[in-house]
């Protein structure tokens, strides 16, 4: 390894898909805090730097830890979400700031009755009216074709068709024009080069919500409310900006949009119960923190927010001592810096949608600009903090040119990796970086020779297939290390970097005899698990957790599942940590749950059937059996582990391995199989655990069926030993009367009778 491999931590992944959050990375809770607190040891009043912002947890997560962060965004949407819930309000204020707002006047009526009128519709059971809860449209139409309804009177719901009705509902709001002309108008003027783009965006509002937005933001600014209060109100309105518009598909839909589009079928939400149910999105925490704006600073912890870009922070103040960077990297979104600049402008005036007024022009983020726009970021960095500042990145959502685009520029910014811990069950990426190493190493002679070998040493070591995210990261994090990533690309095709990384990687991939892909027909490179043609004879990734996950229950009994995965994540750091699927998997082979009260937490003791004692003698008993059984048959049997049976001649008719457990890669990797058949002899409790191992293992599934072994339960053998006259040509059949929990079809690919 060229780089250290960084112990993963137990983090609660927050990917909240509801309105606005939705276009936020997904957060790893705690993963910053266990990084400045367990490897940095940093105290508290530290300054770390969130140099993108691309999600207020970070800094709010940090801050109320007792951190000073000093959170770089030029996104106004990104840092009022910040803003509002630095103060943690609790949903009494909200309500009751929605109650003041329910209490202004628009025309004859007030304006909670006007505004929740817009979607009322009638029931076609007992014909009263109530209010939808969402209108459903197909793109391109001028009418709605259906709503989605429960009726307060007679309780009937569902699904019906709009009428006639619900048509001149729409017609009452006049001039569809005149509403777009309007909200262009908050954000730029009419002569504005943007305009056609503002117009462009717009295209994703049906009517009724940019009524909808417009009036209760004009009646929220002409309000005598007191400032906190439109704060508040502001906050819920800008839940609705994302409600309101047409990228909510029917059913079910994007719940993660990248890119501005309206689907075939789309939902528009009844902004009125949106704008009271969104009080719980702004709910979420729990103490409030400091926050100040740049140059004022949080005393003791707290967060300062620069609301501009990083290149214009040029020099640090004393004041502003950074011990770390800390950062979850932004990926493209078109779609939520669109929206944002839109949303700056109805909600605060054109003057606040300057910062994003590049972002309504561009129609499309690829990798390259990615690259050069952190490389950008990086170097600006490298520049005002001082040498050897740790740098904490976080990828999520992972892809492979989003990887590819991070790695580089952390490289080409002049970082040099230090640790590295990818999740894929939370597909994310933690990269930890130094700034300005002071001895950058000599690149390799060649791109794709540096990979090569990167590929085969590790997977030299998990002894099993890996994924394709797996191996580009192990990859690029190696070439990052020794700097061929940024000194041997060629300078024809600097403008496709990110490209040409990923061709090399995959032609490495596909050409290199001693790796093999696995997968099945017409799948994706990505789709593909890679691993090594003849795995080396040790024991792989998996078998070795299985090990430590049974030694744990030996040594350290009643652990939680959070307490044994942490420790397993520690024995088995960076790109080795195995999945929670795999702990759990073993958990229920080996251990039995133990809850002490219904309140407690389940914890978990080894079974007493696999005490070591007990498996030893289960394993004595079954190879008396299996001598039995055999010299019943009329075989000369050995008596030893592995137990063989041989005919008249001498010949090895078949070799039984007693186990008792599923780690078979020392018994079938590296070496030929043992003349005869070949047969595990493992316990039944052991059964979903290797079911588990081949289902994931394509590898291990096609050498055991290519050397033609087969499986025997325990419990099947002490059946077959209490009877009598076993038919010696019919033992494979009896053998398969009690198989393992694979499923049939798979069972006769791998094991033909």
């Amino acid at each position: 390894m060229s780089y250290h491999q960084h112990v993963y931590f137990n983090n609660s992944l927050i990917k909240d898909n509801d309105a606005l959050f939705r276009y936020l990375p997904p957060y790893p809770e705690n993963t910053f805090y266990q990084w400045l607190k367990t490897d940095l040891n940093l105290k508290s009043g530290s300054w770390i730097i969130d140099p993108f912002g691309a999600s207020p947890d970070t800094a709010l997560e940090l801050a109320s830890r007792g951190y000073r962060v000093l959170m770089v965004s030029n996104n106004p949407i990104i840092n009022f979400i910040t803003e509002v819930l630095a103060q943690a309000p609790d949903s009494l204020e909200f309500k009751a700031a929605l109650s003041e707002l329910s209490k202004i006047r628009r025309g004859d009526e007030w304006l909670d009755q006007h505004l929740s009128r817009l979607y009322l519709t009638r029931c076609p059971l007992c014909n009263a009216f109530s209010p939808a809860e969402a209108f459903l449209w197909r793109k391109g139409d001028l009418y709605p074709y259906a709503s989605i309804y429960h009726c307060e009177k007679c309780q009937g719901e569902g699904e019906k068709p709009c009428t006639q009705e619900d048509f001149d509902l729409l017609n009452h709001l006049g001039s569809d024009k005149l509403h777009r002309a309007r909200a262009l108008q908050r954000v730029v003027d009419i002569n504005d080069d943007a305009k056609n783009d503002v117009l462009e965006i717009l295209e994703n509002y049906p009517t009724r919500p940019l009524y909808f937005i417009s009036t209760l933001i004009n009646k929220i600014e002409g309000s005598s409310l007191p400032e906190n209060r439109r704060k508040l109100l502001y906050a819920l309105v800008l839940s609705i900006c994302d409600q309101g518009n047409a990228m909510w598909g029917h059913p079910g839909g994007r719940s993660r949009p990248k890119q501005l589009m309206t689907p075939p079928v789309y939902r528009e939400n009844n902004l009125w119960i949106t704008l009271e149910s969104a009080i719980g999105n702004w709910c979420r925490r729990k103490n409030s923190v400091d926050l100040k704006f740049y140059p004022a600073f949080p005393e003791q912890s707290g967060i300062c927010l620069y609301p501009a870009r990083l290149r214009t922070l040029t020099e640090l103040p004393p004041e502003l001592n950074i011990s770390a960077v800390a950062c979850i990297l932004p990926r493209p979104n078109q779609a939520f810096w669109s929206l944002s600049a839109i949303w700056s402008g109805w909600l605060w005036g054109k003057e606040n949608v300057e910062p994003l007024k590049a972002m309504l022009e561009r129609k499309r983020f690829d990798w390259n600009w990615l690259e050069n726009a952190l490389t950008q970021s990086f170097s600006h960095l490298n520049q005002i903090l001082p040498r050897g500042t740790p740098f904490f990145s976080v990828f999520s959502e992972l892809d492979a040119g989003f990887i590819s685009a991070g790695v580089r520029a952390a490289s080409l910014g002049g970082l040099s990796i230090y640790a590295a811990a990818l999740s894929e069950e939370d597909d994310i990426l933690h990269t930890w970086w130094l700034s300005q190493p002071e001895r950058p190493p000599a690149a390799p002679a060649n791109l794709e020779n540096s990979l090569r070998q990167s590929l085969i040493s590790f997977l030299s070591q998990i002894v099993e297939p890996a994924s394709y995210t797996r191996l580009l990261v192990h990859a690029l994090l190696e070439s990052a290390a020794d700097h061929s990533l940024n000194k041997i690309i060629p300078r024809t095709v600097t403008s496709t970097a990110i490209r040409f990384i990923q061709n090399s990687f995959d032609a490495v991939l596909n050409s290199t005899p001693a790796i093999v892909a696995f997968s099945q027909e017409r799948t994706g490179i990505e789709t593909r698990l890679w691993g090594l043609r003849q795995p080396l004879e040790i024991l792989s990734l998996s078998d070795q957790v299985e090990m430590q996950v049974v030694n744990l229950l030996q040594k350290k009994p009643l652990q939680t599942s959070p307490e044994i995965e942490e420790i397993i994540f520690s024995l088995f750091p960076g790109l080795m940590t195995p999945t929670r699927e795999l702990i759990d998997a073993c958990l229920e082979s080996y251990a039995e749950a133990v809850v002490s009260s219904p309140a407690a937490e389940i914890k978990w003791q080894l079974h007493s059937r696999e005490q070591p004692a007990t498996r030893k003698n289960d394993i004595e008993t079954i190879i008396n059996f299996l001598q039995k059984i055999g010299a019943s048959m009329g075989y000369q049997v050995n008596e030893q582990n592995p137990q063989t049976w041989n005919d008249r001649s001498g010949e090895i008719k078949f070799t039984y391995h007693i186990i008792a457990s599923s780690i078979l890669s020392k018994h079938v990797f590296g070496k030929k199989a043992t003349a005869g058949i070949n047969v595990i002899v493992l316990p039944g409790s052991r059964s979903r655990l290797l079911s588990y191992k081949l289902e994931k293992d394509p590898n291990l599934k096609r050498i055991l069926h290519e050397g033609g072994w087969r499986f025997l339960k325990f419990r099947h053998v002490r059946n077959l030993a209490g009877k009598s006259g076993l038919p010696a040509e019919r033992w494979l059949d009896l053998i398969n009367l009690d198989p393992p929990l694979w499923e049939d079809a798979i069972q006769m690919s791998i094991f033909p009778s």
